[in-house]
């Protein structure tokens, strides 16, 4: 049961918008929206996104066609976010510009200045937001957890209170519910961020209170199909019309993208499990003392690794390479052989939450208060950046990071 929204102060449907965005734009008279999209001659985009968090609807963590600081960082830009969060979000990045939510702020930034473009209290959403690019909008939406479900926010829109800009507006809400409530969050409540496709809104969570996997339009959120689920639910993964999802309990299970049917389940030792990543037709997960690889297609078990540590955040992986951190009095990141598990190198510094990411042959791991830049093929390190406070899995594109330290944003660049 899916209400959409009012679009009274959008731009229609329009076929235009595939071919010629700017003409749309210019129409719908919004300057901030204006300032957001840059295309190339045949209507594609040229500028570099990150449209969700841990890069891909796989879960991978790796670009491998984007670039960051490779021999060193410097800080290009930062901005101070009001409140402190101990385990922030990811930001995203579409087209120049770069979002964030977190604590009592939603953020839209210039991506290469730093000037913020919008900048909102939140006090509703959870998770890190996901963009979502369809032609029933002029701009994009981004697809946001907040406590009921899924809000799908108008980054151009917001509501006024007392003079205050209040929040961004919501052009949908899953579960179907009144856009005004506010379902106010506090401190560092968090929740795993939807996951876009081409043709798919993935979500794994709160449904009506029910734990559930859902998979929704991605225009307007009308629900294709939900499975319950019990336990706390992980950021799912999709792969070749693949639902991936791990839940607390230690539950694995593979759902068609289609129509949602079970295609396998299998389980982990731990109840503990922190997530998943599909690559190569293996699914990668970590629990709280071991990392599995399951085959894609049929859930049997490939290989189990233990760990003499706490292992606390999703893995990442670049092509052969698995990398999971561990935290305990010598938390570590591991490289692992994605065939076999067997150990690469590793790296002396752990983490609690966030994930490393990969782009360009270089690992970007986030370690506490620090940001280290690593070889993928050796584990060299090559560059340490020390923020205000904890990392968040990074944003790696057209030669920067992007990264939350505490209650800082930064855009980290090559030093010169």
């Amino acid at each position: 049961m899916i209400r959409v929204i009012s679009r009274c102060c959008e731009a229609p449907d329009v076929t235009a918008l595939q071919t010629d965005r700017r003409s749309v734009l210019a129409a719908s008279g919004t300057a901030l929206t204006a300032g957001l999209f840059a295309v190339s001659s045949d209507g594609e985009s040229s500028e570099p996104r990150w449209p969700m968090e841990r890069y891909d609807a796989a879960g991978t963590g790796h670009a491998p066609d984007s670039t960051g600081p490779e021999t060193g960082a410097r800080v290009r830009w930062k901005h101070e976010i009001y409140g402190l969060v101990f385990a922030p979000p990811s930001p995203t990045l579409h087209e120049g510009t770069l979002y964030y939510s977190a604590a009592d702020r939603f953020l839209a930034v210039d991506a290469d200045t730093g000037t913020v473009r919008r900048e909102v209290e939140n006090g509703t959403y959870l998770s890190s937001p996901t963009v979502v690019t369809d032609t029933a909008y002029a701009n994009e939406t981004l697809a946001v957890a907040d406590r009921a479900g899924l809000a799908g926010v108008n980054p151009a829109g917001g509501v006024d209170v007392f003079g205050h800009r209040y929040r961004w507006s919501n052009r949908w809400t899953y579960p179907d519910r009144d856009r005004d409530d506010p379902l106010f969050t506090f401190g560092s409540e968090t929740s795993p961020a939807p996951v876009v496709t081409d043709d798919a809104l993935v979500y794994a969570g709160s449904v009506g209170g029910e734990n559930a996997v859902a998979v929704l339009d991605p225009s307007s959120a009308a629900e294709r199909w939900r499975v319950e689920l019990r336990g706390e639910l992980r950021r799912p993964a999709v792969h070749d019309g693949t639902v991936y999802v791990a839940s607390w309990g230690g539950g694995v299970r593979a759902l068609a993208l289609d129509d949602g049917s079970e295609l396998w389940r299998t389980r982990t030792d731990q109840e503990t499990v922190h997530g998943l990543a599909v690559s190569d037709g293996r699914v990668v997960v970590t629990d709280w003392e071991n990392a599995y690889a399951f085959d894609a297609t049929t859930g049997n078990r490939l290989w189990q690794r233990a760990f003499d540590a706490q292992i606390r955040s999703p893995p990442a992986i670049a092509d052969d390479t698995l990398l999971v951190t561990s935290e305990k009095t010598e938390g570590r990141l591991y490289a692992l052989d994605a065939a076999t598990g067997e150990t690469r190198w590793t790296f002396g510094d752990g983490n609690w939450d966030s994930s490393p990411v990969v782009a360009g042959g270089v690992v970007y791991h986030p370690s506490h208060h620090d940001l280290f830049a690593l070889d993928l093929g050796t584990g060299e390190r090559l560059w340490r950046f020390a923020s205000e406070g904890s990392v968040s899995t990074p944003v790696v594109a057209d030669g920067r990071v992007y990264v939350a330290g505490g209650h800082v944003l930064y855009a980290l660049e090559e030093s010169r």
